[in-house]
């Protein structure tokens, strides 16, 4: 997907720092040139000439070098999975017939992305890191290069402004143009194969068939009826009992379809203020969006709630659930952006927040830490209609996990999982040359499943790279 980055409209400004230099010699050459004229000296007035000649010629390169000569960056996907192969095409046109003698290219890259084999140039002051380019450009020439990226995480990565700087021949002048527009690039959390942590594929969330459950839906009234023992208190409508001098209750529609909550509990040590383990953090949020993608796959109804403090919110985070296929996106994004800032425990955000979720969803909880309160919490919450599965990454033991719920404790599967794909990378750094590629082939049958559903959601074959 390529979103250009230098338009015609961004502003072109004249940078000289040797102006006294190009005023002494156009003086130079004009009072030589008229010199030469009064005292009939041929080769004075043509040196004089072709030295005024050169500086016109200078000023109109110059005025026209950075016209019509755009800079793009091109991602094959815009939307990229932690740990996957990312690679960055930067392309520069030239679409005018005049050449460029020389081209500085600084494109500027937040903290945390890296190109591979790549020079970059940092500013003292600032502290930013730009990638480079210093090249000559002939007339209609168009160059490309390719670099693989490296970043240090999930996250939404905006790359940009570039400045380009160029000029005449001579060096007598340059100018600069500065691409205000930025490119995005999103990297949602890493995800891992559900059966390959300990989490049964066929059921992860228990006995569900066919991802539909039977609840009445209270966002889905359907009609009054007369008051039989045993249904709730707060069906009770008071008006119609009035009316009717009998009580009266309200019922609901049942509701259709599956809802699935994934709960990211971003404290991960107790109590909830205390530093974060960021390696923890980042297990519990890569937990959910491999469950996230799971669920979605399924065409189950899915929301997300997460216990963080957002940046631009002082509330805590929630997505709605729907069952529409962008919708994943969104929940992935969320997850990508989820801040290791807590304002209370995970325990006391459900209660408050459950009142959002709908009657008889599933919550799946991803959490690093199993406190009293959370347990509490749960059997709350399970009183209340809601079904519960727990997916435990921290690396101590529950003694008592909370009764009558699914529990997965999957530290070792994960811990398992990274060893593999460090000494995987390892392998490849060490063969470069691909002599081992044709020897792992084999090895990504049991994941080619996965892998296409990864390609699915971040869009991979919509453009050519």
């Amino acid at each position: 997907m390529a979103t250009p980055t230098v338009e015609h409209q961004d502003p072109i400004r004249t940078v000289s720092s040797d102006r006294t230099w190009q005023t002494l010699w156009t003086v130079f050459f004009a009072i030589l040139l008229v010199a030469s004229v009064i005292f009939g000296n041929a080769m004075g007035i043509a040196f004089g000439l072709m030295g005024l000649l050169a500086i016109g010629i200078a000023r109109f390169w110059n005025r026209v070098a950075l016209q019509k000569l755009t800079y793009e960056r091109k991602f094959p996907q815009e939307r990229v999975f932690f740990g996957d192969d990312i690679y960055m095409d930067l392309v520069l046109s030239n679409r005018k017939p005049i050449p460029l003698a020389w081209l500085d290219i600084e494109d500027q890259l937040p903290q945390g992305i890296m190109p591979s084999s790549a020079a970059l140039r940092r500013n003292l002051q600032s502290g930013i890191d730009s990638l480079s380019h210093a090249t000559a450009v002939a007339w209609y020439e168009r160059i490309r290069w390719r670099y693989r990226i490296d970043v240090v995480g999930r996250g939404e990565y905006h790359i940009g402004p570039a400045r380009m700087e160029s000029g005449d021949p001579f060096g007598f002048f340059r100018s600069r143009k500065i691409a205000s527009r930025l490119d995005t690039l999103v990297v949602y959390p890493k995800v891992y194969p559900l059966d390959e942590i300990g989490i049964p594929p066929a059921r992860p969330l228990g006995e569900i068939r066919g991802g539909l459950e039977i609840f009445p839906d209270p966002s889905r009234p359907a009609g009054i009826r007369e008051y039989v023992r045993g249904d709730p208190l707060k069906t009770i409508d008071w008006k119609a009992t009035a009316k009717q001098q009998r009580l009266m209750v309200r019922t609901f529609e049942p509701s259709s379809t599956h809802t699935v909550i994934i709960a990211a509990a971003v404290d991960t040590m107790e109590p909830y203020w205390l530093s974060l383990s960021p390696d923890d953090l980042e297990r519990v949020v890569s937990i959910a969006a491999s469950m996230a993608l799971f669920i979605s796959e399924r065409q189950y109804s899915v929301g997300l709630f997460s216990n963080d403090m957002p940046v631009l919110s002082q509330r805590s985070m929630t997505v709605p659930p729907s069952s529409e296929p962008a919708h994943l996106h969104t929940i992935l994004t969320a997850l990508a952006l989820t801040r290791p800032f807590a304002p209370n425990a995970m325990s006391s955000a459900l209660l408050e927040q459950s009142r959002k979720f709908p009657f008889g969803s599933t919550i799946v909880l991803c959490t690093n830490i199993v406190t009293e309160s959370l347990t509490l919490a749960i059997a709350e919450l399970k009183q209340r209609g809601f079904r519960f599965t727990v997916l435990y990454t921290g690396a101590e033991v529950v003694e008592n996990p909370p009764p009558d719920v699914l529990f997965y404790h999957l530290r070792e599967h994960m811990d398992q999982m990274d060893e593999e794909e460090r000494e995987r990378k390892e392998r490849e750094t060490a063969s470069e040359d691909g002599e081992d590629a044709e020897e792992g082939d084999g090895d990504d049958t049991e994941t080619t499943a996965w892998d296409r559903l990864k390609d699915t959601v971040v869009g991979v074959g919509d453009e050519p790279a």
